[in-house]
């Protein structure tokens, strides 16, 4: 094995012999040292391979065509310089079946072009470990660090002192080989740029930092993301947002987060874009989910398993459906069209939130509506409901509502249950069963173009107001009453309900 240097601090080609010590250029098992004193670039042109390669801070590698090959590591010293992996080349570090650390203090560039076929790529094989606190940026259209095609690699961002920030636009993804990525405690991962950094496994494993940053940073996490107690998800400037989506070619797998922590910080989003056949996206963080900004379903069903601390806003919007199996505290939720919220308030405190209807035709389904302190508001008209999870629609439950007050009174004769719910915006109700064959009751707006008002309403409305002139009540509809059951009304306004109050 031989160590060459670059002679003098002038650029020059990699293989002109001229500008190494002794007229030799680095070969396989090789030490190549970029390390004169000045500024200057060396191009690689052509496949070369090195054992190790340590470069000065103010040298550039300018591996402009083929491959460069560094398969053992940066031995005493650092590749404290910069890199710029171009169009069309690989930078390939690592030896199969090895583990190599590799002391990144500089830049390394994967610049892409702009078309599909100029992608750039920084490949490993074998274990390699970054270390160094250094920075790898990926540019251009398809940008990737992946696996050297013919054999599988592991890449470990960092070590217990430090890591490498990878940043910018492209893919962290498995390419024609099995590939897998571990981002440690001192790593970061910065999707800083809107044309979106990708995580493409089946599997990554955080215990550091997994971000988007800057005013429309993206960071896209397809397929699971395995975390440690220390290992966190965050968008943290106003127009950051992180994404996460299904990992199989066809959406057939759901994407998981488990455990660590998720933070969405104000004006940044977190989506989840999932498939609207049902499969799920998860949320399964053990240390806490935060929301600031706007956490939201995009399409298919988003469970997030623990508690969220909502400062911010949930979304589902149309198609999707946002569950929350834990409590939900402070904060807004939305359900747009079509979408549906459902809190199951299965762990930790009440849940807080406060809904808003932002069209007909969306579902807030509370599962145990007592933990549910929050307000409705909007209109329930157009489909609009709020399903009750502990009340049957078959056991005909009676409505009151206090317009004083903005209670809405559910009661389960049969069963002997209670509800009450804030509601503004809506004084006339109805009730209808649910639709997902539960056989649950829905409790919708019953105003003037409300498609979802129960059988027999208009006759009871009719009712209604013929009683209410003798009695100030409401009368009861027990000739449309299952059998056995209490009768009830089916159809209320609000100054009806004031009756009974």
């Amino acid at each position: 094995m031989t160590t060459t240097s670059w002679a003098h601090g002038v650029s020059g080609d990699f293989d002109d012999m001229t500008k190494w010590t002794a007229d030799h250029v680095p070969v396989a098992g090789d030490t190549a040292l970029i390390e004169a004193h000045g500024s200057y670039t060396v191009t690689s042109s052509q496949l070369n391979t090195l054992a190790d390669l340590e470069m000065a801070k103010t040298a550039t590698l300018d591996i402009a065509d083929h491959h460069m090959v560094i398969a053992s590591g940066t031995g005493s010293g650092a590749l404290a310089g910069t890199i710029d992996v171009m169009n069309d080349t690989a930078l390939v570090l690592g030896t199969a079946s090895s583990d190599t650390t590799f002391k990144n203090t500089g830049t390394i560039n994967v610049q892409s072009g702009i078309e599909s076929d100029d992608n750039a790529k920084l490949q490993v094989t074998g274990t390699v470990t970054l270390t160094g606190n250094g920075d790898v940026v990926l540019s251009g259209f398809d940008a990737v660090i992946t696996a050297a095609s013919t054999d599988a690699g592991t890449l470990i961002n960092g070590s217990k002192s430090s890591a490498s920030t990878i940043s910018g636009t492209g893919a962290i993804t498995d390419v024609g080989a099995a590939f897998a990525f571990t981002n440690s405690a001192k790593g970061v991962i910065d999707g800083n740029d809107p044309a979106g950094l990708t995580i493409d496994l089946d599997r990554t494993n955080n215990s550091g930092i997994l971000e988007a940053t800057g005013e429309d940073g993206i960071l896209n996490l397809e397929g699971d993301i395995e975390q440690t107690a220390k290992g966190l998800i965050k968008a943290v400037q106003g127009g950051s947002q992180v994404d996460l989506s299904d990992s199989g070619p066809n959406g057939e797998d759901n994407a998981l987060i488990d455990g660590g922590e998720l933070f969405i910080g104000k004006g940044s989003f977190f989506e989840s874009v999932g498939d609207p056949t049902g499969i799920e996206n998860i949320i399964g963080t053990s240390t806490k989910t935060e929301n600031k900004g706007t956490l939201q379903a995009d399409s298919g069903t988003l469970l997030i398993e623990a508690n969220v601390d909502n400062v911010g806003t949930l979304v589902a919007q149309a198609g999707s459906v946002l569950q929350v199996v834990g409590a939900s505290t402070g904060g807004q939720a939305d359900v747009d069209s079509g979408g549906e919220i459902q809190f199951f308030d299965d762990t930790g405190p009440k849940t807080t939130t406060n809904v808003t209807f932002e069209g007909g035709g969306g579902i807030l389904h509370l599962t145990k509506p007592a933990d549910f302190t929050g307000t409705v508001t909007g209109n329930l008209t157009g489909g609009a409901g709020v399903q009750l999870g502990n009340i049957a629609f078959a056991d005909n439950p009676t409505l009151s509502y206090n317009s004083s007050r903005q209670l809405l009174t559910v009661t389960d004769s049969h069963s002997g249950v209670t509800d009450t719910i804030k509601i503004v915006g809506t004084t006339m109700f109805a009730k209808t069963d649910a639709v997902d064959g539960t056989g649950q009751v829905v409790i919708t707006g019953a105003g003037p173009g409300s498609p979802s008002a129960p059988q027999n309403s208009l006759p009871l409305l009719t009712q209604s107001m013929a009683s209410f002139g003798a009695s100030g009540g409401v009368a009861p509809s027990g000739a449309t009453s299952p059998a056995g059951h209490h009768g009830s009304s089916d159809f209320l306004t609000a100054s009806a309900a004031q009756g009974h109050q």
